[in-house]
């Protein structure tokens, strides 16, 4: 189950890691959201993740895109703040903090979403 999770992590960055630093559309951004709800989802259910390992290479690309898409969505701040958390769990391999601070990503682009799309 650990290796079919692991592969799942895996398939989610590849289909994320291609945002650009233009502000994203209202389908780009569901998509990245409901991505990252998946990607919180293998993680929950992944165990522990090695230093260097494929998910950990994996998670790092993942907060590389995050990155972009904070500078894309000039101005949010709760974004910015909670990609800088999952950055400091990852570093710390703190994984319980690192899906905490995901889930508040994800928060964070389903409200830029609700203001900009609804």
């Amino acid at each position: 189950m650990k290796n079919i999770m692991i592969s799942f992590i895996i398939l989610m960055v590849t289909s994320f890691t291609s945002i650009s630093a233009e502000k994203l559309s209202c389908d780009d951004l569901t998509d990245i959201a409901n991505t990252l709800d998946e990607v919180s989802a293998a993680l929950k259910s992944a165990g522990k993740i090695e230093e260097d390992s494929e998910p950990d290479k994996a998670l790092r690309d993942i907060l590389d895109a995050l990155h972009q898409l904070v500078k894309a969505e000039k101005g949010e701040k709760a974004l910015a703040a909670n990609v800088k958390s999952m950055e400091k769990a990852w570093q710390a391999m703190n994984w319980k903090a690192f899906r905490q601070s995901l889930d508040r990503v994800i928060g964070s682009i389903d409200k830029i979403n609700h203001r900009d799309c609804d």
